[in-house]
């Protein structure tokens, strides 16, 4: 028995980054994929793109979360330049009328968030 180690195995979700709500930036990414696929009239090509762009927007507020490590304006900082990203790769991909859409919902998206937020 010398000299043996344990072993951990991990499993993909095990090792996969979780985002503040618990899930996997993969299922973040279908699961706006859901909601977005219809409300903006994805066409089949534009389906992916969004899925991979979403994917990589949550991945990175995954990476960020972790390295703030509970700094709330650091993670700020972050999420901003993410969203900024996010934005400026969905305008390459979605039509000027989808993205109106899609710009116009998440600025509602968040006014509705910030009234739920509990005050500081």
């Amino acid at each position: 028995m010398l000299g043996l180690r344990p072993r951990i195995l991990l499993t993909p979700s095990a090792a996969a980054p979780k985002t503040a709500s618990g899930k996997s930036p993969e299922e973040m990414a279908k699961e706006q994929l859901g909601k977005w696929k219809d409300k903006l009239k994805l066409s089949d090509v534009q389906v992916p793109q969004f899925e991979q762009i979403m994917t990589e927007s949550y991945q990175k507020m995954a990476d960020a979360r972790t390295e703030a490590a509970g700094d709330k304006e650091k993670m700020k900082a972050s999420m901003e330049q993410i969203l900024k990203d996010r934005q400026e790769a969905l305008s390459k991909v979605l039509t000027p009328d989808q993205m109106k859409t899609y710009e116009k919902q998440t600025k509602k998206n968040v006014k509705t968030a910030k009234k739920k937020m509990p005050k500081s």
